[in-house]
Formats: C-alpha cells, sequence, structure tokens
C-alpha cells in the first residue's frame, strides 16, 4: 500500500512543481509591474541611477515574457504535436479499417458469386451472367447445360471429391473458348459462349464426351457420366432465360437417352470395387450364375425368375464393400466381432441397391439371402415361406460353392463332403424340399 502511495506522489511530483512555476511566475511579473515604479524611486538618488534601475526593470520584464511566452508556445506545441499525433493515429486506424472492411466486402462478394468447394462461378453469377448478356452486342450467343453422374455409394468407398474434381477437369479441357462455367447445382454445371456458333459449341461437346471416354477407361472403379444440352441465340432481341431452358431440356432428354449406358457402366463399377475388395468374388460369381441358373430350370421356373436369379447371384454380396478388407481376407477363423460385422453385408447391399436403378428390382431380396429356414439367419429372422422363393434357391446354391471354393481361412471341400452338409442342414437353414432337389440334381 505504501509502495503504491509513493508511486501516486512520484508521478504527481512534476504536476506540482510545474504548478509552482507558473504560480511564482505570475506572482513575480505582477509584483515586478505594479510595485516595480516605487521600488525604483525609492532606491534612487540621482537621474542616473533611476535610468539604471529602469532599464533593469523593463529587461526584467523582457525576460519575464520571453520566458512566459516560451513557456506557452512550449506546451501549446506538445499539445499539437500530440493531438496530431493521437490524429495520425485515428487516420491509420479508419484507413485499416477501411482496408478491412473493403476485403471484407470482396471476400463477400466472392463467396456470393463463386462455388466455395470448386472455386467455380456459382448460379448467383450465372443469373448475372444472363442479365449482362441480355444487352451484349457479342452474339451468337450459346449455353451448354451438364450433368455429371457418380457411383452412389458412401464416400469412405467412392471418393467424391476425386470424382467432382475430375469432372471439373474434363469441362475445362474440353471447354477452352468458353466465357465462364459455373456450378448451378451438385451436379450442375452451365457454360457460357460468346460471337460462337454451332459447329464451335458442337465441336466442344464432342470433345467431352472423348475426354469422357478416356477418363472412364482409365478409371472403371470411378466413372463419370455427364449428359449435355446446346442451344445458341443468334438474335439480340431474344430471352436468354429462355435459352437457358432449351439446353436444360436438351440435357435431360441426352439423360433419358444415355441411361442404360450409365447404368451398365455403374454396375461394371460396383462389380470392379467389389472384386478389388473381395479377391474371390470373380469366381464366386461365375459359379453361382451357372449353377442357379441349373439349379432353377429343374425347379420348373420361369425365364424370367431365371434371369432375376443369375442377376441375384451376381450381386447378392455387393454389401460386402462395405466391410473392412481386413476382415475379408483374414486367415483362420473369425472372431464373433468380424463374424457381427460380416453379416452387415445383406443391409448394406439393400441399402446400395436401393439407391442404384438396376439394382432396385432385387433391393429386397438382397437383403434376405441369408435368412434361414428355422428362422434363425439375418437380418430379419424371417423363416420358412417368409422367405422369398429367390432366396431360398440362391442360399443352398451359395452355400454348395462356398464350401467347394477355396477361401483365405480353409481349403474347398470335396463336392460330396459339401452335399452331405445340405442334406444335414436341410430343414434348419435350408428349405427341406428345395434342398432334396438339389441334391437329386448334383448326384
Amino acid at each position: 500500500m505504501q509502495n503504491k502511495n509513493a508511486e501516486k506522489t512520484n508521478l504527481l511530483a512534476p504536476k506540482l512543481t510545474i504548478k509552482k512555476l507558473v504560480l511564482a511566475y505570475t506572482l513575480l511579473s505582477i509584483l515586478l509591474f505594479v510595485l516595480g515604479d516605487k521600488i525604483i524611486f525609492s532606491l534612487s538618488m540621482d537621474n542616473q541611477t533611476l535610468f539604471i534601475l529602469q532599464s533593469m526593470k523593463n529587461c526584467l520584464l523582457i525576460l519575464l515574457s520571453a520566458a512566459g511566452l516560451y513557456y506557452l508556445l512550449n506546451l501549446y506545441t506538445k499539445t499539437f504535436l500530440e493531438v496530431s499525433a493521437e490524429l495520425q493515429q485515428c487516420n491509420l486506424a479508419l484507413s485499416q479499417n477501411i482496408t478491412v472492411q473493403q476485403q471484407n466486402i470482396e471476400k463477400l462478394n466472392q463467396l456470393s458469386l463463386y462455388d466455395k468447394t470448386t472455386g467455380l462461378t456459382n448460379r448467383t453469377f450465372f443469373e448475372l451472367q444472363l442479365e449482362r448478356l441480355q444487352d451484349t452486342r457479342d452474339f451468337p450467343v450459346g449455353v451448354i447445360v451438364c450433368d455429371a453422374e457418380y457411383l452412389k455409394l458412401p464416400s469412405d468407398i467412392v471418393n467424391h471429391a476425386k470424382a467432382l474434381s475430375s469432372t471439373i477437369s474434363l469441362l475445362k479441357k474440353s471447354f477452352t473458348a468458353a466465357v465462364s462455367i459455373s456450378r448451378i447445382g451438385s451436379s450442375e454445371f452451365i457454360i457460357f459462349f460468346k460471337n460462337t456458333s454451332l459447329r464451335q459449341m458442337q465441336s466442344a461437346a464432342d470433345a467431352l464426351q472423348e475426354s469422357e471416354a478416356v477418363y472412364n477407361k482409365a478409371n472403371p472403379a470411378l466413372p463419370i457420366n455427364i449428359s449435355m444440352g446446346l442451344a445458341i441465340s443468334e438474335k439480340p432481341d431474344s430471352k436468354l432465360q429462355e435459352l437457358f431452358y432449351q439446353a436444360d431440356y436438351a440435357m435431360y432428354c441426352d439423360k433419358t437417352n444415355r441411361s442404360k449406358e450409365a447404368r451398365e457402366l455403374f454396375l461394371q463399377a460396383i462389380l470392379i470395387i467389389l472384386q478389388e475388395h473381395d479377391t474371390t468374388a470373380r469366381d464366386h460369381f461365375a459359379n453361382m450364375q451357372q449353377l442357379i441358373e441349373k439349379f432353377a430350370r429343374a425347379c420348373g421356373l420361369s425365364a424370367q425368375t431365371i434371369q432375376e436369379l443369375k442377376w441375384l447371384a451376381t450381386f447378392h454380396d455387393i454389401g460386402k464393400i462395405g466391410i473392412p478388407h481386413q476382415i475379408l481376407s483374414k486367415q483362420g477363423r473369425l472372431t464373433p466381432e468380424e463374424l457381427s460385422e460380416i453379416k452387415k453385408h445383406s443391409s448394406i447391399g439393400y441399402k446400395i441397391a436401393r439407391v442404384t436403378p438396376s439394382l432396385m428390382p432385387i433391393a429386397d431380396l438382397i437383403n434376405k439371402h441369408h435368412e434361414w429356414w428355422n428362422g434363425q439367419g439375418y437380418p430379419l429372422g424371417l423363416k420358412e415361406e417368409q422367405i422369398p422363393l429367390e432366396c431360398r434357391l440362391l442360399s443352398i446354391v451359395e452355400a454348395f460353392d462356398t464350401m467347394t471354393s477355396d477361401h483365405p481361412y480353409r481349403s474347398a471341400m470335396p463336392v460330396s463332403n459339401a452335399l452331405q452338409e445340405i442334406e444335414k442342414c436341410a430343414g434348419t437353414q435350408f428349405d427341406p424340399d428345395l434342398a432334396k432337389k438339389f441334391l437329386e440334381l448334383m448326384q
């Protein structure tokens, strides 16, 4: 406490000293001015002494006035310099604030006109572009609308960011003469052309298709399907919004025409991913297709059902692409936790099939192909006739092929032993009537 009081006293000392000096200076000046002449007359003995004392008084007054003026000038100069410094600091802070505000405005403009993910211009920019181009003289004006399709699989299986990046690279490579490329949706893009021609735009569209084909050949597990539609306007009085609608409609027509090609492209990609994930999948699918067709014909099923069964035999294990590779390729017996993880593949496969148009008809069958006749299967615990016929057929064929094929955890067993196992599990795991027919077929 004493230290604080001492510091406070030290700070106040210079101010008190200045006040005392000013007070002394003021009193001295008043005394000299008021009483100076009286003192001089009282002390002067003759005119010469009077003159000398008067001169000394005047000099002293001049010195005091000069000292006072110097003090005042020094005081106000310091005040002026301090105020000037504060103003400079204020101006600097203000200019910095204005700079920051300008940068923020530029950032907001950037965010409002550019897509954050890709760096391309966005839909807002596209709409402003329409307004600007409406008054331009750079006709003909052309528009190409593109819609990119990718595999609809989880991001831990398919690298969606890479697919999007590859799409943008293809667009930039093909549309070098375009004024702008804007991303107007998650997978939709619009490309503007000025001073163009239908021939030039069609040439650019053809270049994109060629680049897409080259890319898909090099990346079969991550394919891209780009549908396109183009429109051109040669008259300045035409409405450019209508031009966009024309190109968008043409794109949807192209998408419809390419739908079969796209389905085959994506199904092939799914099989490639599954075969890369599960090394035994390729031979398993081929064996299953042959055996299920043979078994279905022996049961007297229709050609349509047989085709559906072959489709199911190919894609029934599609959900395994969501199972860790180290579990699928493990040498030796699986732990209970790993078995529980494996059992998830039916549900995962169902979800994948639900978002894949070509697989939607067999999505329910994929989900139920591991149900048991006695209700001890998974994932739903169905039993007997609750299980679809196709799943009951497939479970027998799959079990037989699994037992008679080599796996990382064991070697293939003889066919006779596999048939004995199916006979043993008839009525528990398998439909007893179908199991009997299968045994007759194989013997």
